[in-house]
């Protein structure tokens, strides 16, 4: 299992409680953690070990179908026939799902949704597609941030937002776990809420150790192990 790695000292511990959490809820294929960088041990690391045939598939645990699921993963693993890459955990229908649940546990709820999500302009595509699956169920608009904009981009959709009507906006983050992105986010947030003048800015629980991710990561893994 692949995850991007972060220079926080925290992400590893994190990552390493997630994926442990997961081989918990489906014990039966042993999973092995690695990072792109920062983190290590690193996939490259990985693949240059003697034991590689021991592994059955890589899954990418990204929400993302950016670059580095696109080209950085195959390029490191090369031309190993034995291992087969899975799709990222970009199910639009599954992550929506999720955070449908997380939205319903909120104390109150906006007609306004921010979807903010990691990744760059690679990964827009992606978000819009999970992006418009929420606008049919909420039948609310629903923007996108990415976090690679930064806090111009969502300050000018935040501004737009107040300029349309909007007095109260939910933000659904778009990310496995908590991070440094959220204490930037709720300092961010807390900012623009008093300069444009929002009555409130919530921010919706990650998509976290959810079941419904947990089943779709095994469903990845099996695509692994059918070579689909």
């Amino acid at each position: 299992m692949v995850m991007h790695g972060s220079p926080e000292p925290s992400y590893e511990r994190i990552a390493t409680a997630f994926v442990q959490a997961w081989q918990r809820y489906y014990p039966a294929v042993d999973a092995a953690l690695c990072f792109l960088e920062h983190q290590s041990p690193l996939l490259a690391e990985m693949m240059q070990r003697r034991d590689t045939d021991r592994y059955q598939g890589v899954v990418p645990l990204f929400l993302n179908e950016g670059r580095h699921v696109r080209r950085d993963i195959p390029a490191i693993v090369g031309t190993r026939s034995s291992l087969h890459i899975s799709r990222p955990l970009n199910d639009a229908a599954a992550v929506a799902d999720v955070m449908m649940e997380r939205l319903g546990v909120m104390p109150a709820l906006a007609g306004y949704l921010l979807l903010y999500s990691h990744g760059s302009r690679d990964d827009h595509q992606t978000v819009e597609r999970l992006a418009e699956v929420l606008r049919v169920r909420l039948e609310w608009p629903v923007n996108v941030v990415l976090a690679s904009d930064g806090e111009r981009r969502l300050d000018e959709v935040l501004r737009q937002a107040r300029h349309a009507g909007a007095t109260s906006v939910t933000i659904v983050p778009h990310f496995l776990f908590d991070g440094r992105w959220r204490q930037r986010l709720e300092e961010s947030a807390a900012l623009l809420k008093l300069r444009h003048g929002f009555q409130s800015i919530a921010i919706a629980d990650a998509l976290g150790e959810h079941p419904a991710m947990f089943a779709l990561i095994e469903k990845r893994v099996q695509e692994c192990l059918e070579g689909k």
